[in-house]
């Protein structure tokens, strides 16, 4: 495994530019990630993160395996790969690792995890951070419990919670977490309005979650409008966390 771990973080070209790990690699955010990697110019693909299924074998396979999964579930009318698209080649022939082995390499050639994980899994993200990792996050593990940044509307947020984490011992440095999506995009626009007229008194936000919002989930299709499914009877109380 170690040697499939040293793939995996060579599965972009090498140089100056920092390596970045997947956290939740595998999964339709994960493969999106690891596509805007390739020719960024400040960051690199590290090794991508999957399930103990997914570890061992070729990124471009489960690549595949995961798109197939989701036009058998939904039909090629209500699915398609245009947002991703085939695994590119400098990617798919990468090994997927799992955490435990990314661990066990230790931080000196990747330092920084960006995490796509679903919430049952958000663990992973604890034992990285313990573990010496500077976690960035998109994952709603533990949202409410550490900062919240949106870079173009409060970054300042971020900066202060990353220098009084300085000093602290690993398990109580904060996650770096982003609000969900739509706070993401109307946090921007909320923001420039506010500063331009002053403090808001009432907004009002109407979300639709397309299918690809949860990454690999399925959806109950007979449910799915166009590329929409209208969501009710949630347990995730969307609209509260979303007004908080």
């Amino acid at each position: 495994m170690v040697n499939a771990q040293s793939k995996s973080a060579e599965c972009c070209e090498t140089g100056a530019r920092k390596k970045v790990g997947i956290l939740g690699g595998t999964g339709l955010v994960g493969r999106m990630l690891a596509c805007e990697l390739l020719h960024h110019p400040d960051f690199q693909c590290g090794p991508i993160i999957g399930s103990a299924k997914s570890a061992g074998r070729s990124f471009g396979d489960v690549w595949a395996e995961k798109e197939a999964s989701l036009q058998a579930h939904y039909g090629d009318q209500l699915w398609k790969s245009e947002c991703v698209g085939e695994c590119p080649g400098e990617l798919a022939t990468a090994l997927v690792v799992s955490a435990k082995n990314v661990i066990a390499n230790g931080t000196s050639e990747c330092s920084l995890i960006i995490s796509a994980i679903a919430p049952r899994l958000g663990f992973l993200e604890d034992e990285l951070r313990d573990a010496g990792f500077l976690v960035v996050s998109i994952s709603p593990y533990k949202r409410q419990e550490n900062p919240l940044c949106v870079l173009e509307a409060n970054a300042p947020v971020l900066e202060r919670a990353l220098v009084q984490s300085m000093g602290e011992p690993r398990a109580k440095r904060p996650l770096v977490k982003s609000p969900n999506c739509v706070c993401c995009g109307t946090s921007v626009v909320l923001r420039a309005l506010s500063c331009a007229f002053g403090p808001l008194k009432e907004v009002s936000v109407t979300t639709m979650q397309s299918l690809s919002g949860r990454g690999d989930a399925k959806y109950p299709a007979h449910l799915v409008v166009g590329n929409v499914y209208p969501l009710h009877g949630t347990q995730e109380h969307t609209e509260a966390l979303i007004q908080e």
